[in-house]
């Protein structure tokens, strides 16, 4: 409640929208017990926090499920799958995971859908939000996300790390969100 001679603040409207858009995240995480709960914590620090949050630990043996599971007990949007261990390392597990994460929101209502990875922190409170309201302001996009910040500027045409920008450090990879097919065909986000 605002009291006399108190500033009427109002958001803008694309922040407003954004905050209305349900979304939902799903991190595959492997062995990530040095970043993940950095990327918890960057997460429940969101302005807009997601409806559900599947982290899949893809046959972690470092502590990862431990961590997961604290967080997860504190916040019950924060879900915890544990895959089978497994010797080999390759993307087909993590597309695996991802896929359990996905499978656990077969039921669940979201507009928008967000793969994080389990070794990125979120230095904005907004960041998240600022991603949801790109799609708000433009119903034509499908898909955003941001390229990594390693120093005061950053151009993706010229950048020796573009070609590792997915595949690099924790301070080389974005979050990336799209539309929901469901809501696609039921919800517009403008």
């Amino acid at each position: 409640m605002r009291t006399a001679g108190e500033p009427i603040r109002t958001a803008r409207p694309t922040e407003r929208r954004a905050a209305d858009h349900t979304y939902v995240l799903i991190t595959a995480a492997r062995n990530e017990a040095r970043f993940i709960e950095l990327t918890i914590k960057s997460v429940v620090g969101q302005t807009v926090q997601p409806a559900k949050w599947v982290i899949v630990s893809d046959g972690s043996t470092d502590g990862t499920d431990e961590i997961v599971s604290r967080y997860a007990t504190e916040h019950e949007w924060i879900d915890l799958i544990r895959m089978p261990e497994r010797t080999e390392r390759h993307f087909c597990g993590k597309v695996q995971a991802f896929n359990a994460g996905y499978a656990r929101m077969k039921d669940l209502k979201y507009d928008v859908i967000g793969s994080l990875d389990g070794d990125i922190s979120l230095d904005d409170a907004d960041y998240l939000s600022f991603l949801l309201s790109k799609l708000a302001e433009d119903p034509t996009l499908g898909l955003v996300g941001t390229p990594y910040r390693d120093g005061a500027t950053y151009d993706e045409r010229t950048s020796p790390a573009r070609a590792s920008c997915f595949g690099g450090s924790a301070s080389k990879r974005s979050a990336v969100m799209s539309r929901s097919r469901k809501a696609a065909s039921t919800t517009s986000l403008s």
